[in-house]
Formats: structure tokens, sequence, C-alpha cells
């Protein structure tokens, strides 16, 4: 069921926009914003001219139809595990949050400067019908059981109920 709303609704993302869905197509403008606030200049950066993102720079960062859609999924996400109770507010251990934060920075970098990710290149990509979508799935496939495969072969970091096997 989930599988058929996320069709729907990028199908509809891409009837209204006239292109499909970039998820990480917001990071960039989002730093960008929040850059300007600690005092940097982006406006002349080489990226707002090439990707001819230069207008939604000087607006608001709610006119920007990405970033509406990409509050959305992080909204409806909420609601949706609140709803299942699967909401459960603990406390982090400060390395653990650490970590997630350093490892969600980069991956978000990551997106960025190779202009897409998981959505662009293939979500998006095989609804557009586009060769490299079909080739970006099969070598994930391969990639995830390669590293399915060496984890379980080489278990240098597999963790087991807590616990790290290499210590």
């Amino acid at each position: 069921m989930g599988a058929v709303i996320l069709a729907v609704l990028n199908a509809l993302i891409f009837l209204v926009q006239g292109e499909p869905w970039k998820l990480t197509a917001s990071f960039p403008l989002w730093g960008s914003k929040i850059a300007t606030v600690l005092g940097m200049d982006v406006s002349d950066w080489k990226y707002w001219f090439e990707q001819d993102q230069f207008v939604a720079l000087h607006q608001p960062v709610m006119m920007d139809s990405m970033s509406i859609i990409n509050f959305g999924v992080v909204l409806g996400t909420v609601v949706t595990l609140a709803m299942n109770r699967q909401i459960r507010f603990s406390r982090i251990a400060p390395r653990v949050a650490l970590i997630a934060l350093v490892g969600g920075a980069l991956m978000g970098y990551g997106a960025s400067i190779s202009f897409g990710a998981n959505i662009g290149a293939y979500f998006s990509g095989i609804a557009s019908f586009s060769l490299h979508a079909w080739i970006w799935l099969v070598m994930a496939v391969l990639g995830v059981y390669t590293a399915y495969y060496f984890s379980h072969r080489l278990p240098l970091y597999h963790y087991e109920e807590g616990k790290r096997t290499d210590e």
C-alpha cells in the first residue's frame, strides 16, 4: 500500500511541477539560507547560476516547492509514527547522537554534490522511464547483496544485542 501511495504522489509531483521529485535538491538551499544567517554571502556561488536556482535563494524557503514537499514528507512521517504509537522519546547517548548527526550531514552533503540520491537516481528515474535508473537498480541490488554477504563472512563491525563482536 505504501508503494502505491508513493507512486501516485510521485506522479502528482511530476504533473504539478513538470519534473520528478528531487528530495536532496532542497539541501543546498537550506544550507545556503543558514550560511546567509551566519553572515556569509552565497549569492555569487557558481552553484546558484549553474542550477538556475538564483531566484529561490532570494525567496523565503516556504516559496520553494521542493522544500514544501520535503517538509510534508517529514510531517507525514511523524504523523504516521504517532498514529501507530511508534514515537518513543528516550535519552540518546551523546556519542550515538553525534554519530547520527555527522552521518546524516555527510549523506546529505554527498547527495547534494552528486545532484541526487536514491529518490532521483531510482524512484523518480524509474517513473521517468530513464535507463540510468534501471542500471542504478541493478548496481544497488548487487551492492546490498555484496555488503550483506561480506558482513556475515567478515563480521568486523557486526552488532549483536548492542555489543560489537570485534572487541
